[in-house]
């Protein structure tokens, strides 16, 4: 079984911790805080940051899945895979890094909500 939830929060606690992009799935640079200055990732997208976060493929494609399918429920979008919507929604103009990771965190508590038996 793989942890998706899991995957999604951490992905989550990434973009509030790291950064948010657009238009790209990492960005590298400097942060201000650096002493050293040394070159690392500055920020993360919706998707990048999964794949920094999940522990596997399947948990990847799991948390994306969820993702999509959360996406999806506030939208008319129509995308072939889950990837695709994921990209597109969060490159999409006007999108903010908060709708993002309310997303993901909302996403995670579905899945979790699932697991619970009825």
């Amino acid at each position: 079984m793989t942890d998706a939830a899991g995957a999604l929060e951490r992905a989550a606690d990434l973009l509030e911790t790291v950064g948010w992009v657009t238009g790209i799935a990492m960005q590298y640079g400097y942060k201000e805080s650096d002493p050293v200055r040394l070159l690392q990732v500055v920020g993360y997208c919706a998707s990048g940051a999964v794949v920094k976060a999940a522990s596997n493929s399947v948990e990847y494609q799991a948390a994306m899945a969820a993702l999509s399918c959360k996406i999806r429920q506030g939208m008319q979008f129509v995308a072939t895979t889950s990837r695709d919507t994921v990209v597109a929604w969060n490159d999409a103009r006007g999108r903010t890094k908060s709708e993002v990771i309310d997303a993901m965190r909302h996403a995670a508590k579905d899945l979790r909500n699932e697991a619970v038996p009825s």
